[in-house]
């Protein structure tokens, strides 16, 4: 048998026959606080907006927020024990343990999109940082080529900037490149 009563702070709380509870809140209350939230991010830039929802995510949840980006789901509403804004590229690259070309790419675009926030990734900026970790590729754009035809893709092309072959392409990690990232992560972590 369940009963429902109100917290000090105003949420229901719903209990059962041996005084447990389970806290919820007033509909009305969480659209309140909703509308505010979303008057307060409409006056600051994208990017401010990613950072202030991972702030919030870690502050008052433990984890960081779920971003999406065009498809590609670059966080998660569960627990990340991945990387956490501070880490380095280095720390994370060697908890990853990649073996080949395309896991190192796929490592880096990881970092760049979720742990620093970037939306879109050019080939030439993964390549930089693998040169400065000693691991340039020598063609970023094939390397990127092959991330995006395996199946399933773990990486999108989302634009092309100039008309030539040698145009700048941006890319997305898509949902499966996180999460082999993550799972490199885990077995890397765990030797």
């Amino acid at each position: 048998m369940n009963s429902r009563v109100r917290s000090e702070d105003d949420r229901e709380i719903s209990q059962d026959e041996n005084g447990a509870g389970q806290n919820r809140t007033d509909p009305l209350k969480e659209l309140e606080a909703m509308t505010k939230v979303a008057a307060a991010l409409a006056e600051v830039d994208r990017d401010s907006i990613q950072r202030i929802l991972r702030w919030a995510g870690e502050r008052f949840v433990g984890t960081p927020m779920a971003a999406a980006h065009g498809g590609a789901i670059v966080g998660g509403a569960v627990p990340v024990p991945t990387a956490t804004t501070q880490e380095e590229l280095g720390d994370l690259f060697a908890r990853a343990t990649p073996s080949n070309g395309p896991e190192r790419a796929l490592v880096v675009a990881y970092w760049l999109q979720v742990v620093r926030g970037q939306d879109d990734l050019e080939g030439q900026m993964v390549n930089a940082e693998l040169k400065n970790l000693g691991h340039g590729l020598p063609n970023i754009t094939a390397t990127m080529s092959l991330l995006m035809n395996q199946q399933p893709a773990l990486v999108i092309q989302t634009r092309k900037i100039g008309s030539t072959q040698q145009g700048r392409k941006r890319y997305r990690l898509t949902t499966v490149g996180v999460s082999k990232v993550r799972q490199m992560l885990a077995e890397g972590g765990s030797s």
